[in-house]
């Protein structure tokens, strides 16, 4: 009898462990799930950014426009960003 009753108990500390486990692991994929909206929610923010800052480098004078030819090129982030966001 008493054997039962420990397997019983064995049996229901199992079940509420699983249980525990499975709310712990839907837990954490809610939180990774919510972690990159935010970063596609940056994302798209400067992605919108992009396009102002090129009209902000053709407005500049051509001196100090040969100064930006150093930076890396808007295009090739626009290009990025928009197979990125399609995805």
């Amino acid at each position: 009898m008493i054997i039962i009753i420990l397997i019983v108990a064995l049996i229901i500390l199992l079940l509420i462990w699983g249980i525990a486990t499975y709310n712990r692991l839907i837990t954490e994929r809610l939180k990774a799930q919510t972690q990159w909206s935010q970063i596609d929610v940056v994302l798209r923010q400067w992605f919108d950014l992009i396009p102002n800052l090129m009209e902000t480098v053709r407005a500049m004078p051509p001196t100090k426009r040969r100064r930006c030819r150093r930076l890396p090129m808007p295009e090739a982030a626009i290009s990025l960003q928009q197979t990125q966001i399609g995805r």
